[in-house]
């Protein structure tokens, strides 16, 4: 069996925090930016990545639906797997952006605080808060 040339746990990679998908990428970078771009040259890597990325798209809209229904959210709008795919996709795409580019720290730190104002307004946390 061949080891991977990464750690187990992503939470390893300093400053990610609790961008557990980002440390992800920041760790597998080269293979992540390929994989995305090969998705348009090969069918069953782009059929696999659809199946990965559809399936989080429901759990995420799943929980989105329990939680607007006990109050703990109220999301910009009702359409939560909609909502949901656009985030994800705006997401896949900031990463891939961050992993392509030579950026600065400062600049993958800005994108990531961006990102999480977006999701978080999105789903309505801040609003439920307030």
């Amino acid at each position: 069996m061949v080891r991977p040339p990464y750690p187990r746990r992503l939470s390893a990679v300093a400053g990610c925090g609790q961008f557990a998908s980002y440390a992800a990428w920041v760790l597998l970078g080269r293979v992540m930016v390929a994989g995305i771009f090969a998705t348009g040259y090969d069918d069953k890597l782009r059929s696999r990545w659809t199946a990965l990325v559809t399936d989080l798209n429901r759990h995420l809209a799943a929980q989105m639906g329990r939680d607007a229904e006990a109050g703990l959210i109220i999301p910009l709008s009702d359409d939560h797997g909609a909502l949901i795919e656009t985030l994800t996709d705006m997401i896949v795409m900031a990463f891939y952006k961050d992993r392509s580019l030579p950026l600065a720290e400062a600049e993958s730190a800005r994108m990531l605080t961006f990102v999480k104002a977006i999701w978080l307004e999105a789903w309505g946390a801040s609003v439920a808060a307030g």
